[in-house]
């Protein structure tokens, strides 16, 4: 077994598993919107004790038909904008 260091701090590591369907879904429910920075920090941010490993959101999009554009554009902007921001799509 591998002695801590006395100089190092425990942190616990985390590594979050998002369904942003579920997710979305409950928040639109109850009227809101999900601030997904605010999510990430409360669950692993500085102040908590705890280190990020990784916030893996799992995202489906509509079917690539005529029909769902629309809607499969606002998706694909949304992703694009969780990745800038240092979420694993």
């Amino acid at each position: 077994m591998q002695k801590k260091n006395s100089n190092t701090s425990a942190r616990s590591r985390v590594l979050v598993l998002v369904d942003e369907s579920n997710v979305g879904s409950s928040v639109r429910t109850v009227g809101r919107g999900l601030d997904w920075i605010k999510l990430r920090d409360f669950l692993a941010g500085p102040n908590t004790g705890r280190e990020l490993i990784e916030m893996v959101v799992y995202a489906g999009l509509p079917p690539a038909m005529p029909i769902w554009q629309e809607e499969r554009d606002k998706k694909n902007k949304f992703m694009q904008w969780l990745r800038s921001n240092g979420f694993m799509v």
